[in-house]
């Protein structure tokens, strides 16, 4: 029979080993989830980034939208013109 202070030492000894491998496996999961969150926050930063990118190209192109827009505007203005001067010949023609 084991004697009472080597019985009272194996259980310390092994309940400090179960605090440790309970301790090892919280912190695995820390890590696990600290890897989880940096691996999320990543993904956003990156989602960010494209989405910067795409708004900067969508900025980019309604520009050239606009630009393209007052050109139109004004070739629309100019065959208006061109329009009322042909028909104010063809009026004094008819005079």
């Amino acid at each position: 029979m084991i004697n009472k202070p080597l019985k009272t030492k194996a259980l310390l000894v092994l309940a400090s080993a179960g605090m440790l491998f309970l301790s090892g496996c919280a912190s695995q999961a820390q890590q696990d989830e600290v890897t989880d969150l940096r691996a999320q926050v990543r993904n956003a930063e990156r989602s960010a980034e494209q989405c910067e990118a795409r708004s900067a190209e969508l900025e980019q192109r309604a520009e050239v939208a606009e630009q393209r827009a007052e050109e139109l505007q004004n070739r629309s203005r100019e065959l208006e013109r061109r329009m009322q001067r042909m028909e104010e010949r063809m009026g004094s023609a008819k005079n």
